[in-house]
């Protein structure tokens, strides 16, 4: 399945000749090993803008309500004639690797498909990201996200925080209020834990330029069935946003939701996304009676 409309924005700067150049975005599936199968869905906006020099981190906050696996790397951007679709030169200093200059690279998490980088200047790029569908090992469908990246290089607002210094891969800092007694916190925004035992943790926001916060969780109600998520204070300086948890022998594997932290500033306002993953380990079995 595939789209393509009219030419590129020709301020895009990461590709050779945008403006004569098509978008071309494709899907695929496999509905003989799926039938039935449902695509992911993505909650987080596809246009982010960012201000030079300050940390970014996105996530697409993706969740798929038939608990396939996701898997995430960068994709050529694509023109027409397709299928399968015409890859589009980078000009030069970007790469596949690298669409957008930074101050050290992109790290780029595949399993949960979290972006962390710091723009170096402004700009206006495309990132394109492929997110593979699978299915008990099995490759089940593949889809093609593509964004446009806009960084400004004059603003100079700071993205809300989770009241510690934000880096990429501890971004954020979850309190644990109810631990079972196998949940194990592993890394500020990681927990291990066994099936049908309980979690609850609080993350507090805050913002370095006192501006109001808005946060949400869009995709924890189909990310993991059954979670709760609480907002306390939700458009203030300070909210803090509370989720509870417990998985059943169904939910074992990595399973990853994401917070979306916006500040109220202007004219470009701050956001953040904050990724929790917690693995639920497979519900022990000893096999048939004797």
């Amino acid at each position: 399945m595939h789209w393509n409309n009219g030419t590129r924005n020709t301020n895009i700067e990461n590709l050779v000749n945008p403006g004569g150049e098509n978008i071309y975005i494709q899907n695929t599936l496999n509905n003989v090993i799926a039938p039935g199968n449902n695509s992911p869905q993505f909650f987080a906006s596809p246009t982010p803008y960012l201000c030079a020099n300050n940390l970014a981190i996105y996530s697409h906050a993706a969740a798929d309500s038939d608990g396939d696996s996701l898997y995430y790397s960068f994709n050529q951007p694509l023109g027409t004639p397709g299928p399968p679709g015409t890859p589009i030169a980078f000009m030069p200093g970007f790469s596949l690797n690298d669409p957008l200059t930074t101050t050290a690279g992109i790290n780029f998490d595949q399993t949960t498909g979290e972006m962390c980088f710091t723009p170096d200047q402004g700009q206006t790029v495309i990132i394109s990201v492929l997110i593979e569908e699978f299915r008990n090992g099995l490759l089940v469908g593949t889809q093609i996200r593509e964004m446009q990246v806009i960084v400004d290089p004059a603003c100079t607002n700071t993205n809300p925080t989770t009241g510690v210094a934000a880096t990429c891969g501890g971004a954020a800092s979850l309190n644990l209020t109810t631990a079972g007694p196998s949940v194990n916190q592993t890394d500020p925004n990681s927990i291990l834990m066994c099936p049908d035992d309980n979690v609850c943790f609080d993350v507090n926001f805050s913002d370095p330029d006192g501006d109001n916060i808005t946060i949400s969780s869009p995709n924890v109600a189909i990310a993991m069935p059954g979670a709760t998520f609480t907002i306390v204070g939700n458009g203030t300086p300070n909210p803090v946003g509370t989720f509870c948890w417990t998985p059943t022998p169904l939910d074992s594997g990595l399973n990853v939701f994401a917070i979306i932290a916006e500040d109220d500033a202007c004219p470009i306002i701050g956001t953040q996304t904050f990724v929790f993953d917690v693995t639920v380990f497979d519900e022990p079995y000893a096999g048939l009676d004797d």
